[in-house]
């Protein structure tokens, strides 16, 4: 850091603390079982029971963890219109002030000498904006999958209740098996089901790509505005004194 003298000031409450820890682990758990059952083909498993077997527990792993994550980023917007003025929406969401100091900032940076921010500076809340966009179309597209392929709420049952043969119980729908489903109707959905699929995956994809670029930005900071990493954690951040 600089010669100028520091003050410890209390930015990050706890909730904002919690959400985002939990995004973190939710997010990468996410991404190593959907890889997992992306590429499951590479995987030395013999017998197609043991297939099916290792493809059922991969997608209900991956649903559970889903839901923690669904409902971890809707406490987050909650807490946007009620937490302290650094987790509010126009804490982190770019202003045309904001937007206006990107180049300045990332500037600033490459010269070692960053403009310091209390909150998100500007670059920052382009990223998080980013990746809030791709976490929300995640979930939708999550939910969708969870629907289709497990039946799970909350649009399961709306779906089951739809694609089943006439005079069939909905609830004897299986998952992986369509004995009970109307191939009629399950084809009038299929693409439907398969660009949600799609979305969900390159999705995933661009959101690893946003959360690397996260990672190294956070990490340059760090080296010349240390504390940024443990402000998450102790939700204190070290503020010029002669900060406005």
């Amino acid at each position: 850091m600089d010669a100028r003298s520091y003050q410890s000031v209390r930015v990050w409450d706890a909730p904002t603390r919690i959400f985002h820890w939990m995004n973190v682990l939710t997010v990468v758990l996410l991404i190593f079982t959907g890889l997992v059952f992306t590429f499951r083909g590479l995987i030395n498993v013999d017998g197609r029971e043991a297939h099916i077997l290792l493809e059922a527990i991969l997608q209900k792993m991956h649903s559970v963890v889903g839901y923690v994550f669904v409902i971890n980023l809707v406490i987050r917007f909650i807490w946007a219109f009620t937490g302290n003025t650094f987790a509010r929406w126009s804490a982190f969401l770019p202003t045309p002030s904001s937007l206006k100091g990107v180049f300045p900032y990332l500037k600033s940076l490459k010269q070692g000498r960053p403009q310091h921010f209390t909150g998100h500076n500007p670059a920052g809340r382009l990223a998080i904006t980013a990746m809030l966009i791709l976490l929300i179309l995640l979930s939708v597209t999550g939910l969708i999958r969870a629907a289709t392929d497990l039946y799970y709420p909350p649009f399961g049952k709306m779906y089951a209740e739809y694609v089943v043969k006439p005079g069939s119980d909905p609830a004897s729908l299986v998952a992986g098996d369509g004995t009970h489903m109307s191939n009629e109707k399950y084809g009038a959905l299929r693409p439907y089901i398969f660009m949600a699929g799609t979305v969900h995956k390159y999705a995933t994809y661009l959101l690893m790509v946003i959360a690397a670029l996260h990672i190294i930005a956070v990490v340059t900071s760090e080296k010349h505005e240390a504390g940024i990493v443990s402000a998450m954690i102790s939700g204190r951040k070290l503020v010029p004194t002669d900060k406005k």
